[in-house]
């Protein structure tokens, strides 16, 4: 058996244990017929600092300890509020080892993760949205600031549960065996897949970001088309201070290749404004799966990156050698994480 077939029987346990409830693990059920479900590939971090009912409602203290432990966040112009709290997050949790269990707990109602990745190193956050927001009325927590009109708000409420599976970055072709697993898994109840994450921009600076119009496989040359339905670049723009670009999205097999000359080509020729290493490998297993008809028509599939190096600019600073600052990293990543949030929140089927 597969790596990735037992880290998505892991994942089928869990939600029939913790999401579903109905105390039979072992028992082969269909959960394509009790949910909704979207998946994200993501950063994990910038997913549950968003959404944690438990860091959300200890936003005071972790802004109150950032201010002595990390001046230069709570002094940086470039971020928002938030960004400044979601930024704090992870060094807090290093300096604070019981937070992350406190953190576990508080949020266990809603926010499950599976931290045994079944040897693919692909962490698991399995997210229940309604669960979700129970917890902020619950405990009266106010949520992000973007994200808070979609937060529990609704008519009749969902038909459905309704399941958000983020998971960890993926490794080139590995992102198609994930993918292929969670379809298989999941099936008709998965309502969108959303990809996130770094490239390498062949356009702009470093810390903008590009919605893929389409991704093309440096293998084959084969194009996917991206609807990124319902995805607001103006929004986009606006969080992130930074400027927006759309156009083809290159996969490769790896940094090693990036030859100038390719690039230019793959630039000029096909309008690849960016780089990555895993986007055709999900998009094209989607699009498989919908004209098998094992995925809905309507499936959504929404593809935003940021840039964290211009592999074709001659200024040093551009490139990966150099760190990226917390104003170029902090605000485009949250950017493209609330967006891709704010649209499985709205989804209220």
């Amino acid at each position: 058996i597969e790596a990735s077939d037992r880290w998505a029987e892991h994942i089928r346990r869990a939600v029939t244990d913790h999401l579903l409830q109905n105390g039979d693990s072992d028992k082969e059920i269909c959960v394509c017929t009790d949910l909704t479900t979207h998946i994200i590939s993501s950063n994990t971090t910038s997913v549950r600092n968003l959404l944690s009912p438990y860091i959300r409602k200890n936003a005071t203290v972790i802004r109150k300890w950032g201010i002595e432990a990390h001046p230069e966040i709570e002094n940086e112009q470039g971020l928002s509020e938030s960004d400044k709290l979601c930024a704090l997050c992870t060094a807090y949790m290093k300096a604070h080892p019981e937070a992350q269990r406190e953190q576990d707990d508080f949020d266990a109602s809603c926010i499950k993760t599976l931290r045994h990745t079944e040897l693919t190193g692909i962490q698991v956050e399995l997210i229940d949205i309604d669960s979700l927001y129970e917890a902020y009325a619950e405990h009266d927590i106010k949520a992000d600031s973007y994200l808070a009109p979609f937060i529990g708000k609704g008519d009749s409420g969902p038909k459905r549960r309704r399941l958000l599976v983020n998971i960890d970055y993926a490794f080139g072709k590995q992102a198609e065996q994930l993918i292929s697993s969670l379809c298989l898994l999941f099936g008709e109840s998965i309502a969108s897949v959303g990809v996130m994450g770094k490239a390498g921009g062949l356009v702009g600076k470093r810390g903008d970001i590009v919605v893929a119009d389409y991704l093309i496989h440096q293998d084959d040359d084969e194009m996917t088309l991206v609807n990124n339905n319902g995805v607001d670049r103006d929004a986009l723009a606006a969080m992130s201070r930074r400027k927006v670009w759309s156009g083809g999205v290159l996969t490769v097999f790896g940094t090693l290749l990036q030859d100038n000359r390719i690039l230019q080509y793959y630039k000029k020729l096909a309008g690849c404004v960016s780089l990555e290493m895993e986007g055709s490998y999900y998009a094209r297993e989607v699009l498989g799966f919908k004209k098998a008809k094992l995925l809905a028509e309507e499936t959504q599939m929404r593809f935003l990156y940021y840039f964290s190096d211009t592999p074709l600019s001659s200024d040093p600073s551009e490139t990966l050698s150099k760190d990226l600052a917390i104003s170029e990293v902090i605000p485009p990543q949250y950017a493209v994480t609330r967006e891709l949030l704010r649209l499985v929140l709205v989804d209220k089927k």
